[in-house]
């Protein structure tokens, strides 16, 4: 406005123009260079919170890791722990087993000073108390000794306390604690024949005493070397152990 003429109006007026074009560019492109940091800004933002996502997501990694390991760890220490009871258990079993087999050898002789040719009962046995046969007898698999053990009677499962019967008349010749077999009872038939009661939890009879068939002479228990009530039951010829599974009705 302070021109001269129109001529210096002219020359100011584009003098002007040109700095404001100017201005109006560097504004534009602090704009454009603004909105480009913002871009990057929120792209690092972005990792940022995806890097944060990944190191949680790694921690808990490493948590879960570290846990499992310690469940590894005391998984081995208790694998290490029970195979150590495991050998010390299959010891004391086979000491046990060794140890039953003389007592049977022992029972075996006892029966055999008490000898009877005269008989002593109808011949005709009925089974000593009702169950399920769980170990029949004859040659089984042993689950810790990992061989064959010969088992000489039959196992009737029964609760604790089920009364267990004469199989037929006769005279009690043994009667007491008989180690492995626990509370064990035989009696007598005559004829070389007897049948034996073992793991009793009491016993109803003495030694020498005369029975009837079907008589009470004990109760089931789980006495002696055994793993649950049951009735370990046998019939011995001349004092060695048969199969009792023929006798039976």
């Amino acid at each position: 406005f302070s021109a001269d003429n129109y001529a210096d109006l002219i020359y100011r007026f584009e003098t002007i123009a040109y700095f404001l074009r100017n201005d109006i560019k560097l504004i534009n492109e602090t704009v454009d260079a603004r909105e480009a940091v913002n871009e990057k800004q929120e792209l690092v933002n972005e990792k940022r919170k995806q890097v944060e996502i990944e190191y949680r997501q790694m921690m808990n990694l490493r948590k879960k890791v570290h846990k499992q390991q310690n469940k590894i760890s005391v998984q081995v220490r208790r694998t290490k722990k029970e195979l150590k009871r495991i050998k010390y258990s299959r010891r004391r079993l086979e000491r046990a087993l060794k140890e039953l087999e003389r007592t049977s050898k022992a029972i075996e002789r006892e029966l055999r000073r008490q000898y009877s040719l005269k008989k002593l009962g109808t011949g005709l046995m009925i089974w000593p108390t009702r169950g399920r046969i769980s170990s029949p007898y004859g040659w089984r698999y042993h689950p810790i000794l990992k061989r064959k053990k010969f088992h000489n009677g039959i196992d009737i499962a029964v609760p604790k306390g089920r009364v267990i019967r004469a199989v037929d008349g006769g005279i009690v010749v043994v009667c007491g604690w008989r180690g492995g077999y626990g509370n064990y009872i035989a009696i007598s038939h005559g004829k070389g024949v007897s049948s034996c009661y073992g793991h009793n939890s009491k016993l109803l009879v003495k030694k020498g005493q005369r029975v009837k068939k079907g008589q009470k002479i004990a109760l089931a228990g789980s006495t002696g070397l055994s793993t649950g009530p049951h009735l370990h039951f046998e019939i011995r010829k001349n004092g060695k152990p048969i199969n009792p599974r023929p006798f039976l009705p």
